[in-house]
């Protein structure tokens, strides 16, 4: 369901770039409001199911996120039957929903405790960042001096 999500939103985030002064199709309202509605359910089964238990067992970050990203979604639905109701094109408001936007595609994040492979290949290039300044800043120094010495030169 989350790659599912995923795709849709590129489809979406594409045919609103596309036609930037057309309201949103009322099918594209709905089917963001099933994934809502589906990632809803899905954590209130959870709360159920662990109670208390949910907001601190050895896996609270990841349901921290998810009761985050929910709360993100139905706030960003919440607003967008404000908006259609309201009528008319606010710019704050469209700023507060691309940033809504931007959460929902971190829901992609998730899927990254099942891919082990994955998950060591991004430890990996984060941990090598470091490194990676401290390079850059080895050739930046070295780029200087050379510069120095060159235009001394002429």
């Amino acid at each position: 369901v989350i790659l599912v999500n995923s795709a849709f939103m590129i489809y979406t985030t594409n045919w609103e770039i596309d036609n930037l002064e057309k309201p949103t199709p009322l099918g594209v309202q709905w089917a963001e409001f099933i994934f809502v509605c589906f990632y809803t359910v899905e954590l209130v089964f959870r709360l159920a199911v662990h109670r208390l238990y949910f907001f601190c067992c050895g896996s609270a970050a990841w349901n921290n996120f998810d009761f985050f990203l929910v709360v993100v979604g139905i706030f960003g639905q919440v607003l967008a039957r404000y908006q259609n109701s309201a009528g008319g094109s606010n710019m704050m408001f469209m700023r507060a929903m691309r940033i809504l936007k931007i959460a929902k595609v971190s829901r992609t994040v998730r899927l990254m405790q099942q891919f082990s492979e994955l998950r060591l290949i991004l430890n990996s290039m984060l941990g090598s960042l470091r490194n990676l300044f401290w390079s850059i800043a080895m050739l930046a120094l070295i780029f200087y001096l050379f510069a120095l010495v060159f235009v001394q030169l002429t």
